[in-house]
């Protein structure tokens, strides 16, 4: 058995998911995505991947590593496009119900271990007029459940936002999901 992160976006669970408990086996789709400067809790994938031409969405890429299979929606590191080739990939494993071709790709089986309820840090970029997320403003809080709804919304009310701006809100949480190895 192998235990991962697996982060659920909260809008992601409020739009199309089922909430979960400890103890619970979920079954869910899975992007490895490419990590960003406030990204923490990486995993790191090794196994081979296979190409899939996904209709109006391009080129995108499925690695399997025992029983985990993961979307992966980046470019494949230069001479390691083979199927039976295995690469090594790190980014942020997470439910993905919306992006390119999750539909195709064989949901991923396991048990949840964990849950952590994730509540981060934004801060308004007046040059980008939207609140970014700041990287290490992130909060952990263990939940029995997962919630169907979470508190989103900037503290703010009517007013518009000004440069440095800044709030906390419930983003998703963070699951750790015992998978099969094989």
């Amino acid at each position: 058995m192998a235990l991962w992160k697996v982060m659920y976006a909260g809008w992601e669970m409020e739009c199309c998911g089922d909430p979960f408990s400890v103890g619970d086996e979920v079954s869910w789709p899975l992007s490895l995505r490419e990590p960003e400067p406030a990204d923490t809790d990486l995993s790191t994938v090794e196994g081979p991947v296979e190409r899939r031409d996904v209709e109006m969405e391009g080129i995108c890429w499925v690695i399997r590593s025992g029983s985990l299979s993961a979307l992966w929606p980046g470019e494949v590191p230069a001479g390691k496009a083979v199927d039976t080739n295995p690469v090594r990939l790190t980014g942020l494993l997470e439910v993905d119900r919306h992006g390119p071709g999750p539909r195709e790709l064989p949901p991923t089986t396991g048990t949840v271990r964990r849950i952590q309820l994730v509540t981060s840090g934004y801060r308004f970029d007046p040059a980008e007029a939207a609140y970014e997320r700041v990287p290490g403003a992130r909060w952990l809080r263990e939940v029995p459940t997962c919630p169907k709804w979470f508190d989103s919304r900037a503290p703010y009310g009517k007013r518009a936002p000004a440069a440095g701006d800044h709030y906390r809100s419930e983003s998703g949480v963070l699951v750790d999901l015992e998978i099969a190895d094989g």
